[in-house]
């Protein structure tokens, strides 16, 4: 959904009584909306209340992980030279399993392996 469609189906504050867009209750209506448990509406919020204005998005992390790695495995302190990527990492289980994976490739590769 564009930026552009998801604002047009926004429910419009001048509307009196008007609490979900009429998209999101027609799905409500069919039964097809997806419901969070409570564990993943807690993450969910957790993560929209730590939520940073200079943290990097998961492709920005990933452009600079190799970087990050590189800088683990001979020992330097990657979270002080890359701050960013330290904080995402810890805040993106599927980015810091791509992390891992590959600094264990790398130790590998360094290993002769």
């Amino acid at each position: 959904m564009t930026n552009q469609e998801w604002q047009s189906n926004r429910p419009h504050p001048s509307v009196p009584g008007e609490e979900t867009s009429p998209k999101i209750a027609a799905d409500q209506s069919t039964g097809s909306f997806a419901k969070l448990n409570r564990e993943q509406l807690k993450r969910l919020v957790e993560l929209v209340f730590f939520t940073d204005d200079d943290e990097l998005s998961c492709d920005e992390c990933y452009d600079k992980v190799d970087q990050f790695a590189e800088l683990k495995l001979i020992g330097k302190q990657p979270a002080e030279a890359l701050p960013l990527v330290q904080a995402h990492l810890d805040r993106c289980p599927p980015c810091r399993e791509e992390f891992e994976a590959l600094l264990e490739a790398l130790k590998a590769i360094a290993q002769g392996g």
